[in-house]
């Protein structure tokens, strides 16, 4: 409905837009740099922190997709929040095999696949990774353990905050040693809102004038930053402007769009 109201040429403020529709900002940009490193090195452990809502997951595809000569073999993993043995259950499933039931089995199936891996190491990429128990991330350490003379097996470790203070603990601390490269996202400033809500606009084929600098800095400030919260509250305010019939999102069509969303109130 907006979109022809605005004669746009492609849905904004995306919940998962293509590469091409990705706002690079500088901790964006260094993360997906650092992240290939990492992943071109010889260490085995990477951690990503982030907030939900903050742009993990884009991140993460923008650098699988910049990786034009992989040499690594990725696989995604997001049921984090399972038992130790079903977690191994899911690794090993994750990499085609049928999982046995003994755990010791579990750990050989994962160990040979990884080894007999044609590309180099398997990359495994942890969404949710703060919901991990504390048995997945001790058996996480066994098995990178076992990568004495080649390395078989990387970790990204995408997760909350919170994750960090999880590794302190003593039962972690030989996994957190291993962690060589850290990298986090933070929520945007009101300079960074008004430049992804431009970006935004443009790329979708209208312009960075249809939201007001004023609001623009009031979306900021009732998101707290949140790029899925500003996709949400811009997606409300474009609907309100469309039903009124105007081309211009001021304050007004921001508090009925507020009005409409409590959860930003």
């Amino acid at each position: 409905m907006f979109m022809t109201h605005f004669k746009m040429t492609q849905q904004p403020f995306q919940e998962y837009p293509s590469i091409e529709g990705f706002f690079s900002h500088e901790a964006f940009s260094q993360g997906v740099a650092r992240l290939t490193y990492f992943a071109s090195g010889q260490s085995d452990v990477a951690l990503l922190t982030a907030d939900s809502g903050l742009g993990k997951s884009s991140l993460i595809r923008s650098f699988l997709h910049h990786q034009t000569q992989q040499a690594f073999n990725p696989v995604s993993i997001g049921f984090t929040g399972l038992s130790g043995h079903a977690f191994l259950r899911s690794m090993v499933s994750s990499l085609g095999e049928t999982p046995a039931a003994q755990k010791d089995v579990l750990f050989q199936q994962i160990m040979k696949k990884t080894a007999a891996a044609n590309k180099g190491p398997t990359l495994f990429l942890l969404d949710n990774a703060h919901l991990l128990c504390n048995e997945a991330l001790v058996d996480l350490q066994l098995l990178l353990s076992a990568n004495q003379e080649r390395i078989n097996i990387k970790l990204i470790f995408i997760a909350h905050q919170e994750l960090k203070k999880r590794f302190k603990e003593t039962q972690h601390k030989s996994l957190a040693q291993r962690i060589a490269l850290m990298c986090s996202l933070d929520s945007f400033d009101e300079a960074l809102t008004h430049q992804y809500i431009d970006f935004q606009m443009r790329f979708a084929g209208s312009n960075d004038r249809v939201f007001e600098d004023n609001v623009k800095s009031d979306i900021q400030q009732y998101t707290h930053g949140c790029p899925r919260l500003i996709n949400n509250l811009a997606t409300h305010c474009l609907i309100g402007a469309a039903i009124k019939q105007v081309k211009i999102i001021d304050r007004t069509l921001l508090q009925q769009a507020l009005n409409e969303c409590p959860l930003f109130l």
